[in-house]
């Protein structure tokens, strides 16, 4: 029953990642495919150990993102971001008397998939060097540390059955962030981004794991002009 209003949540973003879409691919101007790599450093209770199921544990991992977008008008452009994550859990750091061995029964990483309308406002810019503001909202896929016994604090692991945590989860993402680019060419440009997302709603089957999946991403880019202005 707590989840009746989330289609209609989802709705509101489909439309809007639609929208900037069809403005952004029948406008007139210069388009961008960026390529970024970098960290994704877990932010709030994703990176959090002060509850065994009530907290992330993430690590610090790997972070890609690739975008394309089109200057619609001066000084804003529009247009679609996806990015991926890859973070380890670490148990351990719970102190909890259980934790190594819930550690042991534990495998795989998270694995997060984003797809977002992205609108970027050029701030500042020159021949060579421009900053932005990027803001984006959409919606994303988690795939959890795959969990293979049943958990018990008064009984021994023996049960083969997974945890219900084993699930795979959806949020809707909303992102904030800022980036520096450089061009080495006239089509050709390196950058340095930093966004913050923050992954909220959805519902998981374990009331526990309904916090919110926040992340910084520290990137290193590169962009290529496609077509003409």
């Amino acid at each position: 029953m707590a989840r009746t209003d989330q289609p209609t949540i989802m709705q509101k973003f489909t439309v809007i990642i639609i929208f900037l879409l069809a403005i952004g691919i029948s406008s007139h101007g210069q388009s961008f495919l960026h390529l970024k790599y970098g960290a994704s450093i877990p932010a709030g209770k994703f990176g959090e150990s002060t509850n065994l199921m009530g907290s992330g544990h993430a690590q610090t991992g790997l972070g890609l993102q690739a975008e394309y977008y089109k200057m619609v008008f001066n000084p804003v452009g529009i247009g679609l971001h996806y990015s991926f994550s890859f973070n380890s859990a670490d148990f351990l750091r719970t102190g909890y008397r259980y934790a190594e061995t819930y550690s042991n029964i534990v495998s795989g990483k998270y694995a997060i998939h984003d797809i977002s309308g992205l609108v970027i406002i050029r701030t500042y810019s020159t021949a060579f060097f421009t900053t932005s503001l990027r803001l984006s909202g959409g919606t994303s896929f988690i795939a959890y540390p795959e969990v293979t016994k049943r958990f018990y604090e008064n009984e021994k692991l023996t049960s083969e059955e997974k945890l219900l945590s084993d699930e795979n989860g959806q949020k809707y993402i909303m992102g904030l962030g800022a980036s520096m680019r450089y061009a080495v060419s006239e089509n050709t440009g390196i950058s340095f981004t930093i966004d913050y997302q923050n992954r909220f709603g959805g519902a998981s089957l374990q009331e526990e794991r309904n916090y919110n999946v926040e992340q910084v991403f520290v990137l290193l880019g590169i962009d290529f002009k496609l077509g003409k202005k």
